[in-house]
């Protein structure tokens, strides 16, 4: 070590070098490495003598911790050395001779290498960490993990030789994990293979679980409606016994997106209107005003698709309504309902009027959007098939499938109030179908009675209006996933309508 005095950062005196060494000698390359005790630049001189003769590229960079790579030498040649460093000052510090010799052979060792983690036989599942070791006679140059023969990620230049690794982005099974390790010569060698099995949760359908579609900050009510909590009646939300109330968790009927349960309501065979009693949330504390667009989404299911016949009124399957309570036909409240056991939905507000398109010849549209299609718009009832004259045409209608999980997705955009500028809009998904609109119209006049009252409140029910008690058979109906959101959640079953 050349050492003048003792230096400063940039004082008059040189660094004090220390530590120097050489390291990764191959037939045609080497190393060296330094330390300084202030921050200064690196360089190396080399040579066949103590004459030199060559100097490495000078790395201007003021640093403690100093290496320098030495390439195109000669193989089995001794070569002499010595660094040289700068301090901020400028002032050089120079260390004494030294010397090393190149290898005379070609390396043709390959590194060792093996797999830590995760073990063979481990069922992995989220992120994982992917790890192995890895050693040189002369020094690895990089390890390479790999699944199932490919390259999982970029190739790791220095230890530890660890990544993590997402095993959501490979299918559920088996899978073979392995390193290849590749030192300064070129040599290559790769770890025995592990195996593993990737086993995250997944859905029935590829449907997409309620907590990732409730993690939005816009969302203000998510209930899977499967825990006995979500069910409890406190604080005005919860299910509100009927006459003959059996509301119960369902556990063995539930919709494909990881839910342990749902909401089961038995509609029996004989009762009143309200035997199966409803449940009612408000809208987490949140109530929507003029402009202030809000959407509803759910999961419903009935044992007989609402197809029979009961009487001539039907049956109510939500109402979204204002956040001050009170009994039904309010004000601010609109309803979907079975239209006279037809077998397919539609929308009425407040008891009346009823939400259609009235045609000049005197027919009305029952649905809107996709599923009322203008056949013709030279026929009768507007051309259009989904409406109360379409007679066969009615089957394009959006209907209620037996024993099939449909997703409602409503979309609320508050107008004034008094004035004909609210708009409702409303989809419908199937099972292992895309949402397809039903019903879309601009021009609903909401007129409150009281300024308090704001869009709050939401109740699912199979309320059964002029319901007969002699009805012979019972049913049931079932609900799941209620997301209440200021922002559009996509559906279980894919993006945003």
């Amino acid at each position: 070590m050349l050492r003048v005095s003792p230096a400063s950062g940039g004082g008059s005196s040189g660094p004090n070098i220390s530590a120097v060494g050489v390291s990764a000698i191959t037939t045609t390359s080497a190393t060296v490495t330094w330390t300084t005790d202030v921050a200064a630049t690196s360089q190396v001189e080399y040579g066949t003598t103590t004459s030199y003769g060559s100097l490495s590229t000078l790395d201007s960079t003021l640093v403690t911790s100093h290496s320098q790579a030495l390439t195109g030498l000669t193989a089995g040649t001794l070569y002499h050395y010595r660094v040289h460093s700068k301090n901020s000052g400028g002032v050089e510090s120079i260390s004494p001779d030294a010397a090393f010799s190149t290898n005379n052979t070609i390396d043709t060792t390959p590194p060792t290498v093996s797999m830590t983690a995760p073990a063979s036989g481990a069922t992995v599942s989220g992120t994982v960490t992917v790890s192995a070791n890895a050693t040189d006679n002369v020094g690895v140059a990089n390890v390479q993990f790999m699944l199932d023969g490919g390259n999982l990620g970029s190739a790791l230049t220095s230890s530890p030789y660890q990544m993590s690794w997402d095993t959501t982005t490979a299918g559920n099974g088996a899978h073979s994990l392995t390193a290849r390790a590749s030192d300064t010569a070129g040599n290559t060698a790769t770890a025995a293979a592990v195996s593993v099995t990737v086993s995250n949760q997944t859905t029935t359908s590829g449907e997409l679980p309620l907590p990732t579609r409730c993690a939005d900050p816009g969302v203000v009510v998510c209930l899977g409606l499967d825990q006995a909590s979500d069910l409890t009646y406190t604080g005005g939300n919860g299910v509100v016994a009927g006459d003959q109330s059996t509301a119960v968790l369902g556990t063995a009927t539930k919709p494909a997106d990881g839910s342990v349960g749902s909401l089961k309501f038995t509609v029996t065979a004989s009762g009143d209107q309200n035997s199966a009693g409803n449940f009612t949330h408000d809208f987490g504390g949140a109530a929507f005003d003029t402009g202030q667009v809000f959407y509803v989404q759910f999961r419903m299911r009935s044992s007989d698709g609402f197809a029979q016949n009961y009487n001539a009124a039907g049956e109510k399957h939500f109402i979204i309504w204002h956040n001050q309570g009170g009994g039904s036909c309010t004000d601010v409240q609109f309803v979907m309902i079975n239209e006279n056991y037809g077998g397919y939905p539609r929308f009425y507000q407040s008891c009346s009027p009823d939400l259609l398109a009235n045609f000049a010849d005197g027919d009305f549209g029952l649905e809107f959007g996709a599923y009322n299609p203008p056949a013709d718009p030279t026929a009768g009832n507007g051309g259009y098939l989904c409406s109360y004259r379409g007679g066969t045409g009615r089957n394009i209608c959006a209907t209620y499938p037996a024993n099939n999980w449909q997703t409602y997705y409503i979309k609320v955009t508050p107008g004034t109030w008094g004035q004909a500028n609210t708009r409702i809009e409303a989809w419908v998904a199937y099972e292992g179908q895309n949402m397809r609109k039903f019903f879309d119209k601009p021009d609903i006049t909401f007129t409150r009675d009281s300024t308090a009252k704001l869009w709050g409140r939401i109740d699912l029910l199979p309320y059964d209006t002029g319901r007969s008690a002699t009805v012979a058979n019972a049913m049931y109906v079932w609900y799941a996933g209620l997301i209440v959101s200021r922002n559009p959640i996509p559906p279980p079953t894919g993006p945003t309508p």
